[in-house]
């Protein structure tokens, strides 16, 4: 932020987070396009190694390498839609979790604030999934993460 934008008081810092842009190495609903944030002032023989480093996702290795956690996904109905439950049944935290739709054809879903994106040993969370429009049959909720193997249940 340019200093000269900062008064001496009254200042107000709007940040808007949005999915939208999302980096083709993610997930393709949710995503980070940046691991490491760079500074301009950072040098840039030093931005191309951060850039390199982050291409490699090696800050990613002994989370993605090492024992999986496990999890388990359960879906209630409710009136506009769902109530998604993901369980960590395991010993071992289950990292970056990732809750999507597939074959959701022309529907479309909203979470809400709950979603997740990590779940220690024992942990549960719910997270409520807004439907608009009607599913196909064949759609499910999905939860993927970067230590745990993909689990699917049918919304039906």
């Amino acid at each position: 932020m340019p200093a000269k934008l900062i008064k001496d008081e009254g200042n107000e810092l709007v940040v808007k987070l949005s999915g939208q842009r999302i980096a083709a190495q993610t997930d393709k609903r949710f995503g980070m396009s940046e691991m490491i944030y760079i500074r301009e002032a950072t040098p840039k023989s030093l931005q191309k190694k951060i850039h390199r480093y982050n291409r490699k996702m090696e800050f990613f290795t002994s989370i993605s390498q090492g024992p999986e956690a496990k999890v388990r996904i359960e879906a209630k109905k409710k009136r506009s839609g769902y109530a998604v439950t993901v369980t960590n049944t395991g010993k071992r935290s289950a990292a970056f979790l990732v809750l999507d739709v597939v074959g959701e054809g022309d529907a479309r879903f909203v979470y809400d604030e709950g979603a997740l994106s990590g779940l220690h040993a024992g942990e549960s969370v719910t997270v409520n999934l807004t439907i608009q429009g009607k599913l196909p049959k064949a759609a499910k909720a999905v939860v993927s993460g970067l230590n745990i193997k993909s689990k699917a249940v049918k919304l039906v």
